[in-house]
């Protein structure tokens, strides 16, 4: 891989939250800069599916699974909230960020969504955000918006 002064801050970012999501795991440097490039390059360069990211960490536990490596149910939610973070906050990220809540309904991914994404929004749109959260959350996450 890259030197660490020659890599994007967002390729960087995403391999820091693979290391450190993975760190309890035995899991092979190679194995991790791999997962961190494919989400690097389908997230942040392609510009894909934001719920992607959980399909793709899924995949890769399921790989190290099978070379024998424990890994706990549910760190792919982690990644992806990680990885969110470092999204820039614009328009098109607005509409990918939607669509990933409207299909995953991330608490994380609606706080932003509310609070710094908000002006890129339609009032629909904030208006079908705030209905799925009712539906998804308990009273206390939503009852600011509403």
């Amino acid at each position: 891989m890259t030197e660490e002064s020659e890599m994007s801050y967002e390729l960087w970012a995403v391999l820091r939250a693979i290391e450190e999501e993975y760190s309890d795991c035995k899991i092979s440097d190679d194995d991790k800069e791999a997962i961190a490039v494919k989400l690097y390059n389908h997230i942040f360069v392609n510009d894909g599916d934001i719920n992607d990211i959980l399909w793709a960490v899924y995949a890769f536990e399921k790989r190290m699974r099978t070379k024998g490596i424990t890994i706990e149910v549910g760190r792919q939610c982690s990644v992806y909230s990680s990885l969110i973070n470092f999204l820039e906050i614009n328009e098109k990220n607005a509409q990918r960020m939607f669509t990933s809540f409207m299909g995953y309904h991330d608490v994380q991914a609606f706080n932003y969504l509310m609070n710094e994404y908000r002006e890129y929004l339609s009032a629909e749109q904030i208006e079908d955000i705030l209905e799925v959260a009712k539906e998804a959350f308990v009273e206390d996450v939503c009852e600011s918006y509403i």
